[in-house]
């Protein structure tokens, strides 16, 4: 009878062992499948963040260029702004030389060349002269 009971007894504790050999193994599994799912939604999630991170390069790329186009006709402008001053400049210069030089004695058309009158004032009052 003591047998019986101790083969009864251990026939218990293996279907129980067996019983929780199946259920760890079963655990593991669940965790491995878990895991998975973990790392599905991280790579996801990195690739998500990735694609974001390409949008916002490449909003800044676009900006950075719009900037630097707007400096480069900005510097154009100054340049042409520039030269059309240096130009405005350089005419009156011209003009203030030129302004003496056209008050001063010229010489008549009638004037013969190595004579000594060929120098004569032309202003109103000698022109009435002639």
């Amino acid at each position: 009878v003591g047998e019986k009971t101790a083969e009864k007894v251990k026939a218990v504790g293996i279907a129980d062992e067996k019983a929780l050999q199946l259920i760890k193994e079963q655990q593991r599994i669940t965790k491995e499948k878990e895991m998975a799912v973990i790392q599905v939604e991280t790579v996801k999630q990195a690739d998500i963040t990735r694609e974001a991170n390409i949008v916002h390069a490449e909003e800044d790329k676009a900006t950075t260029i719009i900037v630097a186009e707007g400096k480069l006709e900005e510097t154009r402008k100054e340049a042409e702004g520039i030269k059309v001053e240096g130009a405005a400049k350089a005419d009156a210069e011209k003009l203030m030389q030129l302004a003496p030089v056209e008050g001063s004695p010229t010489c008549s058309p009638t004037a013969q060349a190595g004579s000594r009158s060929a120098w004569r004032p032309t202003s109103p009052a000698t022109t009435r002269l002639k």
